[in-house]
């Protein structure tokens, strides 16, 4: 390149003029492919930006942009655009946790009540006092029930006990009575007020056929209807299905015929006249007396009475039922 500087005068004033040559240098991206632009007088020159340039651009650009702690290792940059919001962040990078397994007590909770069944059957042949019996449970009725007000009125207490004892308690009791006290109830109002056949019968009911009704709908309710919230004007409760009160009613019915037709003879019981005799009926009659104590087991087991329990409604209501069908039974035939 060679600068030409001629000297003009201007009124006095000396102003040196450049002329600009350009020699012939070949362009950094110039093509041996003849184009239409070479014929220009500036052929046109294609300038590409520098690697390092474009990377110090981009770090300058990246060390404004406030980082954000998410818990993970620094990614490549694909994911800058998810770190702004810092709460959803954690959401999309890392896995969900899974609730903690939580135990079903209600097979241990059944089978303990339907141990009081077992328990109950010497009552009948060994003929041991009454009296006693239900002073004993009424004492545990009192500590039960001073226990259980405790526990809905001081929270520590609430805690601890429910920390020994929940596990055998169902939800809805941890907020409200416990259904122990209901069980005690009904146990000590059989053996107080119903001869002693009917309060042994009453109470296998309330321990066997509870069990049946509730394991089998737990199995087999979905597949069945529910039963209506009313049978000829007798309240049902919505949570019973159809195959939770034939359990019921299945058990109710054998326990009945094999009480009275196998457990119970004319000489077991010396000096002692059970509300059903063999005699009186026969195989006809402890049929029909198997069946109806049955449908009065099942239908106890269903009902809802002003939401009770029906540890409570089971012994008192079936156990009822249960003597008049077999005074009814006995008196018929």
């Amino acid at each position: 390149m060679t600068l030409d500087a001629p000297i003009y005068s201007l009124g006095g004033t000396t102003r040196t003029t450049h002329k600009r040559t350009n020699r012939s240098r070949p362009s950094p991206c110039s093509s041996p492919i003849s184009s239409p632009m070479q014929t220009a007088p500036y052929p046109p020159v294609f300038l590409k930006r520098s690697p390092s340039v474009g990377l110090r651009q981009r770090r300058r650009d990246s060390s404004e942009i406030p980082l954000v702690d998410v818990g993970v290792q620094a990614g490549n940059g694909h994911l800058d655009h998810l770190l702004e919001d810092d709460l959803s962040t954690p959401e999309l990078l890392e896995p969900p946790s899974l609730p903690p397994a939580k135990i079903d007590w209600e097979i241990p909770r059944k089978a303990l009540h339907s141990s009081i069944g077992f328990l109950v059957l010497p009552l009948y042949f060994s003929r041991p006092d009454i009296a006693p019996i239900i002073s004993t449970l009424t004492y545990g009725l009192i500590f039960v029930t001073a226990a259980d007000v405790l526990r809905l009125n001081i929270p520590p207490f609430a805690r601890l006990y429910e920390k020994l004892l929940g596990a055998f308690m169902r939800e809805s009791e941890k907020k409200g009575i416990n259904g122990v006290i209901w069980y005690l109830v009904g146990v000590i109002f059989a053996l107080r007020f119903y001869p002693r056949d009917i309060a042994v019968v009453s109470i296998l009911v309330l321990s066997w056929c509870d069990t049946a009704a509730s394991t089998v709908g737990r199995a087999w309710g979905r597949y069945t209807p529910k039963l209506p919230r009313s049978l000829l004007f007798i309240p049902i409760s919505p949570r019973k299905s159809l195959a939770g009160t034939l359990g019921a009613i299945v058990t109710g019915s054998l326990i009945t015929f094999s009480f009275w037709g196998w457990a119970v003879t004319p000489d077991s019981i010396p000096n002692e006249t059970p509300a059903w005799q063999w005699a009186r009926g026969g195989w006809l009659g402890l049929g029909a007396l198997s069946l109806c104590s049955g449908l009065a087991a099942g239908i106890t087991e269903a009902l809802d009475i002003g939401g009770l329990d029906d540890n409570l409604t089971l012994p008192i209501i079936s156990g009822g039922l249960i003597w008049g069908i077999s005074r009814l039974i006995a008196a018929v035939l």
